[in-house]
């Protein structure tokens, strides 16, 4: 009798504890540096689209910012010890000339093999680290088809505002129904961007190719996963100020960052 005790009350405990603990808040942290894509407007937005619609998560967005360089990209950056507790990493840049600690805690977080998501231009994202392509993203960019994004202007919060309407053929995205079952392109269908096919051929020959893009002048690797000192890394070679309306490009980039991270974090 005694022992039988003995065991309802752990059981009890075990039940107790197990009600009482806090589920594991995933962070996440966005780098934001993309001048010409409006990075700062478009992945606040998406901070909270994300935190309205999932329990456990915690994002920290960091800007880019200081002097302009000759591509009208930011040069400095503050704010990366974020890095130190992060679960995945969201990035999202452009010929930015960061340096010093900033560019040494990047590399840091992404050389220890801990998960990484990379947007459109952040192939060609830190003028310091050119190697990030190839190395770690898998990818081989070297420009892209006919197209050009919508025109920036400063606002008088010296903010960059996107004006106008992007031009260009239409790209449509083609799931590769090889991994049409992968977890990143979960409920994601074909569709399509009013953005430039970025020429990415040939990619590492360890990724898998998730979406492929087509227009008229011709067809290029957009997305696809591999592994960088055995953690995930996801690249997608979209993010334009209307990619980010569209729905399937939305749950891509969700997709994306859940399982890059293993994590699965429940709707609210």
């Amino acid at each position: 009798m005694r022992i039988l005790t003995c065991i309802l009350s752990f059981i009890a405990l075990a039940i107790f504890f197990m009600g009482t603990r806090k589920e594991k808040t995933v962070q996440v942290v966005f780098l934001s540096g993309c001048n010409e894509y409006v990075s700062h407007i478009s992945l606040k937005k998406y901070k909270d689209h994300l935190e309205k619609s999932f329990a456990g998560i915690k994002i920290v967005l960091i800007q880019a910012d200081g002097t302009l360089n000759k591509k009208d990209e930011y040069s400095a950056l503050k704010g990366t010890e974020a890095l130190n507790d992060c679960d995945v990493l969201l990035v999202f840049t452009r010929r930015t000339t960061i340096s010093g600690k900033a560019m040494e805690d990047i590399k840091k977080y992404v050389q220890s093999g801990k998960p990484l998501v990379a947007l459109r231009s952040s192939s060609h994202g830190f003028e310091s680290w050119p190697e990030f392509d190839k190395e770690v993203l898998g990818g081989n960019y070297s420009n892209h088809f006919k197209g050009t994004p919508e025109k920036r202007q400063i606002g008088v919060d010296g903010i960059f505002y996107p004006v106008g309407e992007p031009s260009g053929p239409l790209l449509n995205l083609l799931v590769n129904t090889v991994y049409k079952d992968h977890p990143v392109l979960n409920g994601v269908r074909n569709f399509a961007s009013p953005y430039s096919l970025y020429k990415t051929s040939p990619i590492a020959s360890d990724a898998k190719l998730l979406l492929t893009g087509k227009t008229i002048e011709g067809e290029q690797p957009v997305a696809w996963t591999r592994k960088n000192h055995g953690g995930r890394v996801v690249y997608i070679g979209l993010g334009g100020v209307q990619d980010w309306l569209n729905a399937d490009f939305v749950k891509l980039v969700t997709n994306a960052l859940f399982w890059a991270g293993d994590y699965k974090v429940k709707k609210k």
